[in-house]
C-alpha cells in the first residue's frame, strides 16, 4: 500500500457549497480525474455505505469499478473504496477544512492498493496519483467558483 497526498487548493466558497457540489453524482464526471460514467447502485440519499459503479473506456475496453463510501462526515470528509478490479482496496479521501473568509481548503489523500499486472505501475503510481489528486482539486475549484 502506498499513501499519497495530492495538492490541496483553497476554494473561494463555503465548505457547504463545495460539499454539495462534490457529493452530487451528476457532477462527478465534471471534476473526477478519469471522466468515467458514474451511477449509484444503492437506494437512498448519498451517505455512509452508499455504493457506486464507475465505467471508463481504457485501451478500447470498458472497465467497471464498484465503490462504496467508507467515511462520510458532511461538509468535512468523504472517502470511497474500490471493491473490485486491479485497484481493489484503494481508498480515496476528500477532506474539506474551513479557511478564514468563508473559504474551503480541499485535499485528497489516496491509499493505493494494486493487484495483478497493475503492480508493474508501482514506480509511477505515487507521482501519477499526486498529479490526478491536484487535477481533481483544481477542477472542483474552477467549477465551484465559476458556478456558485
Amino acid at each position: 500500500m502506498t499513501q499519497v497526498e495530492g495538492k490541496s487548493v483553497v476554494i473561494d466558497r463555503s465548505a457547504e457549497d463545495v460539499w454539495s457540489f462534490m457529493i452530487d453524482i451528476a457532477n462527478m464526471p465534471k471534476w473526477e480525474d478519469s471522466h468515467a460514467e458514474w451511477k449509484q447502485t444503492s437506494a437512498g440519499p448519498i451517505d455512509l455505505g452508499t455504493t457506486f459503479q464507475s465505467s471508463v473506456r481504457f485501451l478500447g475496453l470498458e472497465v467497471k469499478t464498484d465503490l462504496w463510501i467508507t467515511e462520510f462526515e458532511p461538509n468535512r470528509k468523504f472517502a470511497v473504496e474500490a471493491m473490485n478490479g486491479v485497484g481493489k482496496g484503494t481508498k480515496i479521501s476528500y477532506l474539506l477544512a474551513p479557511v478564514k473568509g468563508n473559504k474551503t481548503k480541499l485535499s485528497r489523500v489516496t491509499e493505493v492498493h494494486l493487484h495483478g499486472l497493475a503492480k508493474l505501475l508501482q514506480p509511477i503510481q505515487a507521482p501519477l496519483t499526486r498529479w490526478t489528486g491536484g487535477m481533481e482539486a483544481n477542477n472542483v475549484k474552477r467549477i465551484v467558483e465559476s458556478e456558485h
